[in-house]
């Protein structure tokens, strides 16, 4: 006898394609939405800029580049597009069923953008165009599917504001959280563990008035603020539904953020103070993934509580179940 034929199974590549074909071609007005599309970004790509003394490019898109390559703390936003449209590609079906087609109701959204863009570009703020930008593509989103559409599209499309730069308005930030940690783990040290160490502005101080830490920028919480909130907003967007838990999810990275920094902040501290300086700037430098521990820790288990359950299916009758008949 001989042996069956087996079909070798498909690849992760051939099933992304043919899943990609199922929703690409009966997709409805892709040219529509590509021509305005095309249309917006060869707008802001000449006349996208109009800061050229640092950065001699009329292109929105030059100087987002100059920024990411001259900070680190902004060049997260390169990778921001592609998470979007891969939540985008997460929620396709859910994205097609709210097609309901063109809505002429997103163009005063647009008219809003383009203003914003020309009040960013004639006052020389970049940044005020990149919102015009970011705000142009939400509505396009609109004109072309439709209001649901564009309201199915707003949480994936929130993340897009972390493309843009914050450069020197991070110090606006980062200072009154620096501030605001240090006072937190000086407490817990001083008032809850008994530890001899004061604060002078951001810096933590021993019994002696020796310095022996700083919350510096880069330890205030920026960096992961960012991080958490465009993680909290994908964890929102694919595990929830309702609006409202959406919303909170997110809007709780700005306290868990507070709440990991203060948490690592105080374990430098107390291994300081129990095995000596150099101990305590070990964790400060190596041990970083304690804030995100605990605040997506604490993320997690907050949307435990708040899951969505499946609606059960009602359970077929049956007569033997009946406890009349038991």
């Amino acid at each position: 006898m001989s042996g069956a034929n087996v079909e070798p199974r498909p690849s992760l590549l051939q099933e992304f394609k043919t899943e990609l074909i199922h929703y690409w071609n009966p997709w409805p007005h892709k040219i529509l939405f590509g021509c305005l599309f095309t249309a917006w970004v060869l707008l802001f790509d000449h006349f996208g800029n109009s800061t050229l003394g640092y950065m001699n490019t009329p292109s929105i898109f030059g100087w987002l580049e100059y920024c990411y390559y001259n900070s680190e703390d902004d060049s997260f936003g390169r990778w921001i597009p592609p998470m979007v449209i891969g939540l985008f590609w997460w929620k396709r079906q859910e994205m097609r069923d709210a097609i309901t087609g063109p809505w002429l109701g997103a163009l005063p959204i647009l008219i809003a953008a383009i203003i914003l863009h020309l009040a960013g570009y004639m006052i020389q703020q970049t940044r005020i165009s990149m919102f015009g930008f970011l705000l142009g593509i939400y509505s396009l989103l609109g004109l072309t599917w439709g209001r649901k559409f564009m309201w199915a599209s707003t949480f994936p499309m929130v993340l897009l504001i972390f493309c843009v730069p914050l450069n020197a308005l991070a110090e606006t930030i980062t200072f009154p959280m620096r501030i605001l940690i240090t006072k937190l783990s000086v407490g817990a040290a001083h008032n809850v563990l008994g530890i001899e160490v004061f604060r002078n502005g951001s810096q933590i101080m021993n019994a002696q008035g020796v310095a022996m830490y700083d919350v510096a920028p880069a330890c205030s919480g920026i960096r992961s603020l960012v991080t958490l909130v465009a993680l909290s907003s994908i964890y929102g967007f694919t595990s929830f539904k309702t609006g409202w838990k959406r919303g909170l999810i997110i809007l709780l990275s700005l306290p868990l953020a507070i709440l990991g920094n203060w948490v690592r902040v105080t374990t430098v501290i107390v291994v300081g103070e129990a095995f000596g300086r150099d101990y305590g700037l070990m964790i400060e430098q190596k041990f970083g993934f304690i804030t995100f521990a605990v605040a997506l820790g604490t993320l997690l288990l907050i949307g435990s509580y708040l899951r969505e359950d499946v609606a059960q299916k009602p359970a077929p009758n049956n007569p033997t179940s009946d406890p009349k008949l038991a």
